[in-house]
């Protein structure tokens, strides 16, 4: 599997910094993978990662203490943008280069 990076500020985020917390809508396979942006069929690959999960988020509230590494402004642009573009439940998770 691959995890997408389509939000550039995160995207960014990750590459300049080495890591960053995502949110995302489904529970993903944990350890080493792959981060790439574009399409399902048609996209880059970009960095090889290490996910770790962190929890279930079911409020704007939990993400205080993860903000500063999330790529966003805030946790409101981070947890709006994480529900638009994914709806309910959603998951954190931890990315590291490798």
């Amino acid at each position: 599997m691959v995890m997408f990076f389509n939000v550039k500020m995160v995207r960014d985020f990750l590459i300049e910094h080495g890591e960053v917390y995502t949110l995302r809508k489904w529970r993903k396979r944990l350890g080493a993978d792959v981060a790439v942006f574009g399409a399902l069929y048609k996209h880059t690959t970009f960095a090889k990662i290490n996910i770790t999960f962190i929890g279930k988020i079911t409020s704007a509230n939990q993400l205080q203490n993860y903000v500063n590494k999330s790529g966003l402004n805030s946790v409101v642009e981070w947890f709006s943008k994480a529900t638009e573009m994914s709806g309910y439940p959603l998951y954190l998770y931890h990315v590291e280069v490798r």
